[in-house]
């Protein structure tokens, strides 16, 4: 699986945006989204920057990330192969993700056509504002036992988060406690 992020934010964004807040309708974003938000900047920037995101620990856009991902990793696990084996799911990209948004569309989350789709298991660029311990507490909410295969979460940190033994020591215990909260890999 890849651009779960991605996927995640979409759907947070049309259920904030035309559910709950009602500042559009359904047929107004999937105009928006026909014509790559031509000539609707402003609203694209209010799906990008205000509507709620994976990765940013809010609680609802993780809800709907734990349940993408487990109908996911159910669906894979029903199937069998050629060979009569089980498919194992699993969370990576390879690089892929930028290859794949080539091929897709707008999308609800403010992405614009051929942009990139979020990496792997990992937020979409740009909405970690709660910095590396809001990315694993939101990564930590989906039910790692069901990827038997394994994912990826990458994370860019700034060496500096690491310079001196107390920094040190702080980034040790984030790790830590993303893996004792069920975190598989970072």
């Amino acid at each position: 699986g890849r651009g779960l992020g991605t996927a995640v934010d979409s759907l947070a964004a049309v259920r904030d945006m035309v559910f709950d807040r009602k500042l559009l309708t359904m047929p107004a974003l999937l105009d928006m989204l026909d014509t790559n938000f031509e000539n609707q900047e402003v609203f694209r920037q209010r799906l990008l920057h205000q509507a709620p995101k994976y990765g940013a620990d809010d609680p609802g856009a993780d809800a709907i990330a734990a349940e993408v991902c487990a109908f996911f990793c159910d669906q894979v696990a029903a199937r069998r192969s050629i060979r009569n084996g089980p498919f194992r799911p699993s969370f990576f990209s390879y690089g892929m993700h930028v290859l794949e948004g080539l091929y897709i569309g707008a999308l609800p989350n403010g992405r614009k056509a051929g942009e990139p789709v979020s990496n792997s298991l990992s937020p979409s660029n740009g909405t970690e504002k709660k910095g590396p311990t809001g990315v694993l507490r939101s990564v930590s909410r989906l039910d790692h036992s069901k990827i038997s295969n394994g994912l990826a979460v990458n994370i860019k940190l700034s060496p500096g988060l690491f310079a001196g033994e107390e920094r040190l020591n702080k980034m040790v215990a984030l790790v830590k406690g993303y893996f004792a909260e069920g975190g598989m890999e970072v």
